[in-house]
């Protein structure tokens, strides 16, 4: 099973054709500046994403966001609340294949409905992102991403990139039952 959560770089790989995956995560995102600290959360991350095709999947994620502000001298400020629907496709272009990478492309929106307004955003957020895979040996992997992101809130565009390590430890299902007998 290859997941997409809690990190920010997507595999290449999709899920098998028929199969309903469900991801979840909890992220804590700390700044500070001065006197004044900034706590943004994500409660329940939640994505489901469903095999439609070998090589296609249907993505469909919704979040509970929440923000807290530290005033050195004032009561902290809190607010939470659903974010948007966020649904979208990944496209398998490419397996791979000895050196070459496997490649995927994904899209997503998140539209601007929300149950609360505090996290509305004035048009609908879209992303496009190019997910590669590589496999570095039978327990090394490496994924990266390169893609572009509205927020729906600006016409100004984000762009990014993102590097992820895997290792891969597989357990012996047969000694892992003798322990726990």
């Amino acid at each position: 099973m290859i997941t997409g959560r809690p990190d920010q770089t997507e595999s290449a790989e999709v899920v098998p054709h028929g199969s309903l995956q469900i991801e979840t995560a909890f992220v804590r995102e700390l700044n500070k500046i001065g006197e004044v600290s900034y706590v943004d959360y994500a409660f329940n991350s939640t994505l489901l994403r469903y095999g439609l095709l070998k090589t296609l999947e249907l993505r469909l994620g919704i979040e509970y966001l929440g923000e807290r502000v530290d005033y050195s001298l004032d009561e902290p400020m809190t607010i939470s609340g659903l974010g948007g629907l966020f649904p979208g496709v990944k496209y398998k272009i490419l397996d791979e294949d000895g050196p070459k990478p496997g490649i995927a492309v994904l899209a997503n929106q998140v539209f601007p409905f929300t149950a609360d307004d505090r996290y509305k955003t004035d048009h609908t957020a879209t992303g496009l992102r190019l997910a590669l895979s590589q496999s570095l040996s039978d327990k090394l992997t490496c994924g990266y991403n390169l893609g572009a992101e509205w927020d729906g809130n600006s016409d100004a565009v984000a762009w990014f990139y993102s590097v992820s390590m895997g290792f891969n430890r597989q357990i012996n299902s047969e000694c892992l039952l003798n322990r726990m007998a």
